[in-house]
C-alpha cells in the first residue's frame, strides 16, 4: 500500500505549482493576496485535480472533497476562510479531538487526509464507537453523525463535526 505522504506529493507540487503560476501571473505576492485571489487559485486546482483525474465526493458548506480511485486519500478544498480557521487542531473541540481525523498536508486553502472508509457499515461501527467513547451527548453536539464519520485502518474518526464554536467545550 503507498505511504500517504509519498501519495500526496503529486498532489503538494501541483498545488504549489497552481499557487505560484496564478500569482506570479496575476503579479500578486501570497502574502497580500485577497479573499478573492485565494479563492481564484482553488478554482483553478479545482480545474487542475479534475484534470488529473480526481472527482468530487461531497461538497459541504465550506469545502469540497476530491478523490482518485488509486489514491488512498481525499484533497478538501476550501471556499470559505472560516471553515479553514476552525480547522486547525487548536479550534477542534477538546473532549473529540482525538478521533479527528489527522491532515496529512495542509496549506491555505487545501487539505489532504487519508481516505475514510464510509461504507454504511463502517459508519454504523465508527458512529456506534464514538457514542460508547464520548456518549450521544457530546456526539450530537458536535454533529458526529454517521454523515461526519468512518473508519481508517479500522478506527473510528470525525473527519466533519460542527463549527459551531458557541456548543463547544474547551
Amino acid at each position: 500500500m503507498m505511504n500517504l505522504k509519498e501519495a500526496a506529493q503529486p498532489i503538494i507540487k501541483l498545488w504549489n505549482k497552481t499557487k505560484r503560476d496564478s500569482f506570479n501571473k496575476w503579479g500578486i505576492r501570497q502574502k497580500q493576496a485577497s479573499w478573492e485571489s485565494w479563492e481564484r487559485v482553488a478554482n483553478l486546482f479545482c480545474d487542475s485535480l479534475i484534470s488529473a483525474g480526481f472527482r468530487s465526493v461531497g461538497r459541504g458548506s465550506f469545502k469540497t472533497a476530491y478523490a482518485k480511485s488509486d489514491l488512498p486519500l481525499v484533497v478538501k478544498v476550501f471556499y470559505d476562510f472560516e471553515d479553514k480557521e476552525l480547522d486547525t487542531p487548536s479550534a477542534k473541540p477538546r473532549s473529540i479531538r482525538s478521533h479527528i481525523i489527522k491532515n496529512v498536508y495542509r496549506d491555505v486553502m487545501m487539505m489532504i487526509q487519508p481516505l475514510v472508509d464510509t461504507s454504511s457499515e463502517a459508519k454504523s461501527i465508527a458512529r456506534r464507537s464514538l457514542i460508547d467513547i464520548y456518549g450521544a451527548h457530546i456526539c450530537n453536539r458536535y454533529d458526529v453523525s454517521s454523515d461526519n464519520v468512518g473508519l481508517v485502518d479500522g478506527e473510528p474518526v470525525i473527519f466533519d463535526y460542527t463549527t459551531n464554536k458557541d456548543k463547544w467545550e474547551y
